[in-house]
């Protein structure tokens, strides 16, 4: 009987924590930054696919990106919302970039090897409130 006791109080412990880090995780700085960065990588994703497809009508991709390797291509998020709205005829930002200024918010896009649509490394300078 005890042991099923200590079962139970410790069940509800646990559940008291995992509620206590629902309620109060989305409101910490480093979740808030997770997010962020994890939406404009999916945007920047979006736009180096629009890119690639767009720069792979001559066969030279691999060596027109790897001049890219080291320095990346650099484009805010304001160019990327542009960009990505004239080719899918839509494309908002995500909620969560909209705290962001558009024009100091920068990703680097850094190709590599084989120079796919998706080999790359993304760095971000965020300039987000």
């Amino acid at each position: 009987m005890k042991k099923k006791s200590l079962i139970l109080i410790v069940g509800i412990i646990v559940l008291i924590l995992i509620i206590i880090a629902i309620i109060i995780l989305p409101k910490t700085e480093i979740y808030k930054d997770y997010m962020i960065k994890r939406d404009l990588r999916k945007t920047a994703n979006t736009f180096y696919s629009l890119y690639y497809d767009e720069n792979n009508k001559d066969n030279n991709i691999k060596e027109y990106l790897s001049k890219y390797k080291s320095s990346g291509l650099t484009i805010s998020l304001k160019d990327m919302q542009i960009i990505i709205e004239q080719k899918t005829n839509g494309g908002t930002l995500y909620s969560t970039l909209e705290k962001c200024d558009i024009e100091n918010t920068k990703v680097i896009i850094y190709p590599k090897e084989p120079y796919t649509k998706n080999d790359i490394d993304i760095k971000f300078e965020l300039s987000c409130k």
